[in-house]
């Protein structure tokens, strides 16, 4: 599936799945501090997400995870 983040208009990457999309997310962030394991950087996101843009992001699964951020337009997934 291909990936667009929304607000990095230029950004795309091909993902087989959502942990995928989750790993590359972890890579290229700017905040190191939960880049520990999946789960702490999923709750570090949508806890900056809910402060920043007062958007709510599940972060129970990795499949929660990536369908709100689709949900709330932050990425656009095309299989």
């Amino acid at each position: 599936m291909k990936v667009r983040f929304v607000n990095r208009n230029t950004v795309l990457m091909n993902a087989r799945t959502n942990s995928d999309i989750v790993k590359w997310m972890m890579k290229h962030d700017y905040d190191t501090t939960y880049l520990k394991n999946v789960d702490l950087f999923m709750k570090s996101y949508s806890e900056r997400k809910a402060l920043y843009a007062n958007t709510t992001i599940r972060f129970e699964s990795v499949d929660c995870f990536v369908e709100d951020l689709v949900s709330n337009g932050i990425i656009e997934v095309s299989r």
